[in-house]
């Protein structure tokens, strides 16, 4: 859990942007340790932020390379949800300090060294955590719950007359509402180790395009939005014979002008539901 203790301006909305006034869904970091054997090691951590920052992994690798995972910064891949409603001005970004919130004031250290701290206890239990495992990659897509909110500019690109019919966009439902749900990368990309000795799955780490803006500019609680409901669908739903759940996670990838599909004028929890839903069925599909 790194949801912070102090309620500070939110990212991604900047001017328009809220100060957080209270919790609605807990921040978290979810992390995967990976070592080959042969002298290799490296982590994923995924985290209920706008994004990552450079002050952000060298702080937490400072931390994790002393630590149990033993690691710099060259081996921890750190990605967030695009959560619009965690806090801001942890960037040590001077660009981003200052026009991501609504807060001018600036990088706030305090902030970001404890989320850099949470990140790092969350790379170092990983690591000590670690049991004998393989790992899958796979793929499942997804629609119906984003669109592309800037269909003329796509259209400029040379794949754009291909997208679905070759392209990442093939296979696309023909009752989707208007070519803008068209013209998106429907793909679940999901990294699964499971456990040698059990079998059982330990933990599934996927990406998936689309800001994760359901809540809306006037949201005024720190909230993971629809990827925290993704992942804890996910989780139930994955959940091992013996009753535990594996560690669900889940990153931004090309989020671009992809938002969530019923985006105009009905932010709130509905739609954090109902995006959350349907990504969290690509990851279980992409998982198994």
């Amino acid at each position: 859990d790194i949801t912070p203790t102090e309620l500070v301006a939110m990212a991604g909305y900047s001017l328009a942007g809220t100060t957080a006034k209270g919790v609605g869904h807990p921040l978290f970091a979810r992390a995967l340790y990976i070592d080959d054997g042969a002298g290799h090691t490296a982590a994923l951590c995924f985290v209920d932020l706008w994004c990552a920052s450079w002050y952000l992994l060298h702080q937490a690798a400072a931390d994790t390379l002393r630590g149990a995972a033993g690691i710099g910064a060259p081996q921890l891949i750190l990605a967030g949800t695009h959560t619009h409603a965690g806090p801001g001005n942890y960037f040590g970004n001077t660009l981003y300090d200052t026009i991501v919130s609504s807060d001018l004031s600036g990088f706030d250290k305090k902030i970001a060294d404890a989320l850099a701290a949470g990140i790092a206890r969350c790379v170092n239990q990983a690591a000590q955590s670690a049991v004998p495992a393989r790992l899958g990659v796979a793929s499942a897509s997804v629609w119906g719950v984003s669109r592309n909110r800037a269909y003329p500019a796509f259209l400029e690109n040379k794949e754009a007359a291909t997208w679905n019919v070759d392209g990442p966009g093939q296979g696309a439902p023909a009752g989707l509402p208007n070519v803008s749900h068209f013209a998106i990368d429907p793909r679940v990309f999901c990294l699964a180790a499971v456990s040698e000795a059990t079998n059982m799955l330990l933990g599934a780490f996927a990406t998936f395009s689309c800001h994760a803006t359901a809540l809306g500019e006037k949201n005024e609680l720190y909230d993971s939005d629809w990827p925290g409901v993704a992942c804890s669908l996910a989780a139930q739903a994955l959940t091992n014979p013996s009753g535990g759940q594996p560690v669900v996670a889940l990153a931004d990838s090309a989020g671009a002008d992809i938002t969530p599909m019923q985006c105009d004028g009905n932010h709130g929890y509905d739609l954090v539901q109902q995006a959350g839903q349907g990504v969290g069925v690509g990851i279980v599909q992409a998982a198994r």
